[in-house]
């Protein structure tokens, strides 16, 4: 929800047509509200914030649903997994 410098409720329709232009103004092209929700989830597991969290965030009822739909971020982890058992193994490499 978004509201004007007065704190009055703006049309949704007018938020969605100025952040597309404005998308499109910055060189992003098409981008819609739902690609950022996604790529900004997508960035948050990709830096090791709990799925958990992430969940909470972006108000999925279950940890399942937000595991489900960003497990394609979770095979990049497992090189920040393993550096972190690494680190904290002492740095056996």
């Amino acid at each position: 929800m978004f509201t004007d410098p007065r704190g009055r409720w703006l049309c949704p329709d007018i938020v969605t047509h100025e952040f597309k232009e404005h998308a499109k103004a910055s060189g992003m092209g098409h981008l819609t509200f739902r690609q950022l929700r996604h790529g900004a989830a997508s960035l948050l597991i990709a830096q090791g914030v709990s799925l958990k969290i992430v969940q909470e965030n972006l108000g999925h009822s279950t940890y399942q649903i937000t595991a489900d739909i960003y497990a394609h971020v979770a095979p990049e982890l497992k090189q920040v997994a393993a550096d972190a058992i690494d680190e904290a193994l002492g740095g056996c490499s």
